[in-house]
């Protein structure tokens, strides 16, 4: 269907930066992978977007506020049934404990049985590690061979993709 309702695009950056500063980090959302990628045209009111298909992938990006170096580009999906908005997408519930972490991390949150593609991904894109996960509900990832740094878990679903952030210390 095409209906329209008023999305909080920002509703998961306290989550994706699990207790960083916020104000160290710079969101923009985007409506192509190309403009997230240049970081050209953002969506100006992300509290309050219109989305226009459904549904619809809204494409992200934050930056380490202090080096301007350190960009993340990530994207999820926004759907209504015309009533609904965000908050009944189950976007919100990818939970990744401990974080910072240094050997076994934690990823629940997801759907029980339903498939799970989980991708492990650095600050430029590049996949380091993934996994699949059937039915579970939560998943045991072994990110002791990754270098300390900030990365990307992306679980997809279907067609719903969830990203959250974690650092391995």
């Amino acid at each position: 269907g095409n209906a329209e309702a008023e999305f909080d695009l920002t509703v998961n950056e306290a989550q994706m930066l699990d207790g960083a500063d916020p104000f160290e980090f710079v969101f923009s959302y985007f409506t192509t992978a190309a403009d997230a990628t240049n970081n050209e045209n953002p969506i100006t009111d992300p509290e309050a977007y219109t989305n226009i298909s459904n549904p619809q992938t809204i494409y992200g990006r934050y930056e380490y506020f202090i080096t301007g170096c350190d960009v993340a580009l990530f994207d999820f999906q926004i759907q209504t049934d015309g009533a609904l908005g965000l908050s009944d997408n189950k976007l919100a519930q990818l939970v990744l404990s401990p974080n910072p972490v240094s050997d076994r991390l934690r990823i629940s949150g997801f759907e029980p049985g339903l498939e799970h593609s989980v991708s492990v991904l650095d600050v430029s894109g590049r996949l380091v590690l993934s996994e699949s996960a059937v039915g579970e509900e939560r998943l045991l990832m072994d990110v002791s061979p990754l270098m300390p740094a900030v990365y990307l878990v992306r679980v997809q679903t279907g067609n719903v993709v969830r990203t959250s952030r974690f650092i391995r210390r």
